[in-house]
């Protein structure tokens, strides 16, 4: 069996400076870091409003109600309706303790909804401050969430020598399955930020409406096949990324032309 403690692993990390095999980790300076944190502690924050939000329906569902698809039942109206509901546990019999529950779910949605919108005005504050996320939102269809995700992750983009190290960085290139004479690519690995994935991901399936160059480079990675969707979708999420690379280390704003054929 495999044996670890610190003994063996300090002779491990000894053995491998011998032979010049660990690399330096870049550190971002405290500033930095104190920003990456406010932008997961966003995300942290809207998940459990997602969670208060699922649970409402399902108390509703719980009681005959379906509530409706989409953001409009979260509006001040849909939340009036909901409000109308709702009682203090010491004005609910019996038979509708429900309402009770839903009257503390929604009090727990107000204060959560004030949180986001705190947090989003600071974070929307430090965007407006810094050159480089008023740089990217020159891309059509890049927001500021996507924006201060990317300058903040990447942080000092010169320490990229190449597109492929900043793919890699952000788990958005596919894994090496190879074996004797076969080669295969599977999935992408999925390492680094999560949440910067996803907001690629994202920002792409909106960018197919609002961006030329989206559009186009999906077309050309898809070839029309539907089974191809996800995979072109999650292609054009890297373009994108190393595109925004590129516009930071240069400086320089989003300038593509599309092509006349």
């Amino acid at each position: 069996m495999k044996q670890k403690d610190d003994r063996r692993d300090a002779l491990k990390a000894a053995r491998l400076s011998a032979v010049n095999q660990l690399r330096e980790v870049y550190i971002p300076a405290h500033e930095v870091r104190q920003w990456r944190a406010l932008i997961t502690y966003r995300q942290q924050v809207i998940r459990r409003r997602t969670k208060i939000k699922n649970h409402i329906r399902d108390l509703l569902l719980r009681e005959g109600q379906i509530l409706g698809r989409g953001s409009s039942c979260w509006s001040q109206v849909g939340i009036a309706a909901l409000a109308a509901q709702a009682r203090p546990f010491s004005e609910c019999g019996p038979a509708e303790l429900w309402r009770g529950e839903l009257q503390l779910e929604l009090e727990q949605l107000k204060e959560i909804q004030r949180q986001v919108a705190t947090v989003t005005a600071q974070l929307d504050k430090i965007g407006a401050g810094d050159a480089r996320v008023q740089l990217l939102r020159t891309v059509p269809g890049v927001g500021p969430r996507l924006a201060e995700a990317i300058v903040a992750l990447l942080d000092q983009p010169q320490r990229f020598r190449k597109a492929s190290q900043v793919s890699g960085y952000i788990g958005m290139v596919p894994k090496a399955m190879d074996s004797g004479e076969t080669e295969r690519r599977g999935h992408i690995t999925g390492q680094g930020s999560r949440l910067v994935r996803s907001l690629l991901v994202e920002v792409a399936w909106a960018g197919l409406r609002h961006n030329a160059w989206v559009r186009q480079t999906y077309q050309r990675l898809s070839g029309g096949k539907k089974a191809r969707k996800k995979i072109a979708i999650v292609a054009v999420g890297r373009k994108l990324l190393v595109k925004c690379w590129v516009m930071l280390r240069d400086n320089r704003s989003w300038d593509w032309q599309p092509q006349i054929t």
